[in-house]
This record gives C-alpha cells, structure tokens and sequence, in this order.
C-alpha cells in the first residue's frame, strides 16, 4: 500500500501476530529485501507466446476504439455508495520509480504526493464507462464491476444490451480482504459483476463531447405566455450557460457562445443525460446570447411534453416546486486549445500534458482550462444540484396561475404567505403554527411524489420485462429451428409446445447454456462422431506445439432419438455455469490451437 504514509501515523501499529505490515515502520533494508522479492515474483509472470504483442499507454476510449480485436477487457475504478478507488494516488510512489514525477507538481504534505487525475465522481465514471461500451471495436467486451456502485447492474446492463445484439451478466459473491471489520455499510461483503457482450452494432461515431453543467445568476425576469401553461405541454425558461470558465475547466469564449446560441433550438431535454429515449422529456423551442459582460449567457426556452410523457409530467411538478431547479448544458466542438501552451487539440487523446493532469485546476500558479472553438449545443439535462457551471438554472416556469404577463420568475421578490400549491412561500415570514402546517403539507405532497414516481418505476420495470419476454421468444423460436434443422425430432406438437414453455421460462445463464448445448449438438450432426483430425499449419507455417488429435465427440443427452432437451443433460453433478464456462475454454482452445 504505497499509499500509506509513515509520518502520518501518531502511535505505533501493534501486531499481536509479530508480524511485519505495510503500516508498520519497517527498517529500510528489510524494505528493500522485498521489494527485491516481489519483482522477482513478478518476472516470473513474463513469457515469449511467439506471437507480436503490443502494449500501448493512452486514453481508454480513444485506445479501444482504434484497436480491432477478438477481445477486449475493461476494468474501470469502483466508484461505490462507501468511496472511490484513486489507483494514481495509491500508485504515486510507482510512478516516481518510473518518471521521477515527471510533469507532476509534488505537493507540500506527509505523502508528498501530486494531484490525482484519475479521480472519478458518480457522474464522470457513468460517462466513461458508457463510452467504453459503446467504442469498443472489438467483437466481444468483458467488463467487471461490482454492485453498490455507480452506475448500477441495471444501467450497465442497458448500455450493453443497445450496444451489443447479444449480452448478459454473471457473478460471484465474495469479502474483501482489505476491508477488515464489516462496517454498516455493508462494503466488505459484496458481489462481483462482469457484464459479456457479443455481436457489437457499428460504434457510434462519438465526437469529443464535453458535458457541462449548471449555474445561477441574476436574470431580469422572464414571461411566458398563458396559452402555454393552459395547455397540455409545458414551457419554463432556463440559463443554459454563461461565459468564462466552468468547474470542469472547459471556458466559453463570448463569441462562441453568441455563434452557438442557435443552435440550442430544436435540441432535447433529458433527465440528468441520459440516452435512453424514455428519458426525453422535452426540447428547447428557442435560444438567445444575453450579452451582461462577464455575466453573459445563453438563455433558451425549453417545452415539456407532458401530454405524451409521464416522465415530463413528473419533471414538471418537480420543477414547480423548486426540486428540480438547475440545468446542465449538453456541447460538442471541433477543437479545444490549451490555457498555457496554446496547443489546439482535436481530441483528449491529442491532450497536452497540462490539460491531461492539470485541467480545472492550477499549473505553476496557473489557471488551466481548455478554450473552446466550433461550439455546437447538443441537449439539456434537468438536474435537482449544482453542476460544472454554477449558475445555469431554471428561472420561471409556467403553470395554470398564469396571468397576462406570463408565469411566475422563481426568486421573485414578492413573497405570499398564502400556501397554495403554485405558490412559492418564504418560511422566514410564518408564524410557528404556519410553519408547521407548511412542513406538513410539504410532507404530504413528498409522499404523494413519490408514491407517483414508484408508480412510473413499476410501469417502466413491466415494460422491459415484457420487452425482454419478446426478445426470449423470437430467440427461443430461432433456437428450436437450429435444433430441428440439426436432426432433433419432437415426438408431437405438445412435446415441441412443452419445450418451448421450457425454453422461455430459463434463466438468461440457463438459455445461453441451451444455446451452447445445441450449437455442439449442430456441429456434432455436421460430421462423423469418430473421425479424428490433426491440426495443420495455414500456409506451411511451422507449429511451435505438436499437432494433437481431435478426439471423438461426445452428446451425451444430446442424442436425436432420445429426446433430451440440452439442459437436461445427465451430467447432473455440474451446474449449467460450469457447463457453460467450459464449453467457452473448449472454443478457446480450439481457437488458438493449444492444449495449454
């Protein structure tokens, strides 16, 4: 742990067991005899294969989208409910071995270690693991995770079922060792997830996007029109974004902004930047530059779809009531350049080192931020906190108090002590009894929110369920003709029935082991059980193994005219995982050519 600091530690680290640790104050020469040990250890992990292997050090997005492959693996950071895993900052001293902190600034404290950055918030890891699963140019992706971690099995598992034809989801419980009591929390027992793709659709041809987020300000107030409140859809005005530097070190130049202004319209509005179409809630129907100096902005008029849509009906409730009270901007653009050196960079894989290790934060006393040029508006998140750019924020919607002037600015100065629903109350100006009478109703709608939102869950939840349902039944259908066309007959129309009622009510590991099961069946059928073949080499190439015999193939409980379905197999003592995670080291072998 070479993260832990030795001058942090006010009393010494007892070990009832006398033995040395990493907290403990080990002499340097006991230090050095296992840190000798170790490399050892890990040299001898290091082996010719005979084949060309490349190890490349750059962006994972940009890297897993340039590379064509069989396989990738990706294994981000764990942003979980108890914490964050910083691997740069436990690393630090690793990476003084390396590069002597090249390009690092070390800081003034008992680690003496740099600013991290790899340090990845609940929002920043969602945006990079959607992007590693939706660039990745491999033919199959492996991603681990864990649960209690943002973002969660369901959401992960959304990215790869829209990006992959085929995926699923397995895991195994286990403790964590460097956890050593078990806290409330409940971290040190958990369940470790990897998430398999298959059969990827064309990647997306993502620009470098930056997301950016909102703010607040003082506006002059806005009007909306009465018709616009009386109708089913709603409209509300919003600061998009200001000039200057946001909190995520990416700056808006006046000009741009004031190019980029029309762009907004016609753009959507989504729940906290999600992708799923569900979560469209509306879009801006126009957009103007403010120009106020340094407090100029792009301010835009947003409708939401509320007749269509009850997720926009929510949102709107939620808005009213000042829950849902910021915005979060949505660009991309065509080049970004350097606050220090001037660089231009077309993508963060071109990033200088300032950019990439110091973006958002100080360099030599320096502010570094990334400027951008060619500003397009893609979209608008609706948030219920603050984002990267602290003052872009809902500033007036409409409701059916309207009057002739429009609906009522938030922030208004003209304070009402009456409590009716659309109202906006200043507690200060209650009485005690008004007071607990507010909070009482307040509680009251709370629980009637939420009940409402549990209802929309359940709705959502019934509707993938009876998606999936479909997706089951087409691929069962598509795996019974497999099974028909390799020779597999059903004694009659209620046995075929039987086993399609079967089919669909597996679990997904259950049916992808059926699957595997009657693909073997299929190659089977193709050629005689008892013919044996060497392995030759492509093109006269020499093997560096020697050829092995194919041996005879066996379908047990896989035979035609016994009638047995492949998940009934009679190997009962090993379950449809093991099955199925040998068949996968068969394929692999048979793959690469080798015993071993």
């Amino acid at each position: 742990q070479f993260s832990r600091s030795k001058k942090a530690l006010t009393r010494p680290v007892s070990n009832p067991e006398g033995r040395q640790t990493s907290l403990t104050n080990i002499p340097l020469s006991d230090f050095q005899h296992r840190f000798r040990l170790n490399l050892a250890r890990i040299n001898k992990l290091v082996f010719d294969n005979g084949q060309e292997n490349k190890a490349v050090r750059m962006e994972a997005v940009e890297a897993v989208r340039r590379t064509d492959c069989d396989l990738v693996y990706a294994d981000p950071p764990y942003i979980t409910h108890f914490g964050t895993n910083d691997y740069e900052m436990n690393l630090h001293f690793v990476e003084g071995l390396m590069t002597m902190w090249k390009g690092k600034e070390l800081r003034d404290n008992p680690r003496r270690d740099f600013e991290s950055s790899t340090r990845y918030t609940r929002e920043t890891i969602g945006t990079l693991i959607s992007d590693i699963v939706s660039q990745a140019a491999g033919k199959h992706l492996l991603l681990s995770y864990r649960d209690k971690a943002y973002p969660d099995e369901k959401a992960i598992r959304g990215m790869f079922q829209e990006r992959f034809k085929t995926s699923r989801v397995t895991g195994i419980d286990v403790q964590y060792a460097m956890i050593r009591n078990d806290p409330e929390s409940g971290g040190k027992y958990a369940k470790e997830l990897v998430f398999i793709g298959s059969e990827p659709t064309k990647a997306k041809a993502a620009p470098e996007r930056n997301i950016h987020t909102r703010v607040r300000g003082d506006l002059e107030p806005l009007s909306l029109c009465a018709d616009a409140a009386q109708g089913a859809d709603k409209k509300f005005k919003f600061i998009l974004t200001h000039v200057g530097t946001n909190r995520n070190g990416d700056h808006f130049a006046p000009d741009e902004l004031r190019e980029a202004a029309k762009t907004a319209v016609g753009k959507k509005i989504d729940l906290s930047h999600s992708q799923e179409f569900r979560d469209i809630v509306g879009g801006i129907v126009e957009a103007r530059f403010v120009e106020d100096g340094d407090n100029s902005r792009v301010e835009c008029v947003g409708e939401l779809f509320a007749e269509e849509s009850e997720p926009a009906r929510l949102a709107y409730k939620l808005m009213k009531r000042g829950i849902v009270g910021h915005v979060s901007m949505e660009c991309d653009y065509q080049e970004g350049e350097c606050s220090v050196c001037g660089k231009r960079v077309k993508s963060k894989a071109d990033y200088c080192s300032h950019l990439k290790n110091y973006k958002g934060r100080k360099y030599q006393g320096k502010d570094v931020f990334e400027i951008l040029h060619g500003i397009t508006f893609t979209g608008m998140g609706l948030l219920d906190r603050e984002g990267a750019d602290e003052k872009a924020e809902i500033r007036q919607v409409a409701h059916h108090h309207t009057n002739h002037r429009g609906g009522k600015p938030m922030g208004d100065e003209t304070k009402k002590k009456t409590q009716g629903a659309d109202d906006v109350v200043d507690p200060s100006e209650l009485s005690d009894t008004e007071k607990d009478k507010l909070i009482r109703t307040q509680q009251g709608e709370i629980e009637r929110l939420n009940k409402e939102l549990d209802g929309l869950r359940k709705k959502l939840d019934d509707s993938e369920a009876a998606h999936k349902a479909v997706v089951r039944k087409a691929k069962a259908e598509s795996l019974m003709k497999q099974w028909e066309d390799a020779g597999r007959a059903f004694d009659s129309d209620d046995a075929k029935t039987a086993e399609m009622d079967r089919l669909l009510k597996l679990t997904d590991e259950a049916f992808a082991a059926t699957e595997a099961a009657v693909q073997a069946f299929a190659a089977g059928k193709k050629k005689p059980e008892d013919e044996e073949e060497e392995d030759e080499p492509e093109d006269g190439k020499k093997l560096p193994f020697p050829p092995r015999k194919k041996k005879p193939k066996k379908q047990a409980g896989l035979s035609s005219d016994a009638g047995v379905s492949p998940a009934a197999s009679p190997d009962t003592k090993t379950s449809l995982t093991d099955r199925l995670s040998a068949g996968f080291m068969a394929a692999y072998k048979d793959r690469v050519g080798t015993e071993g």
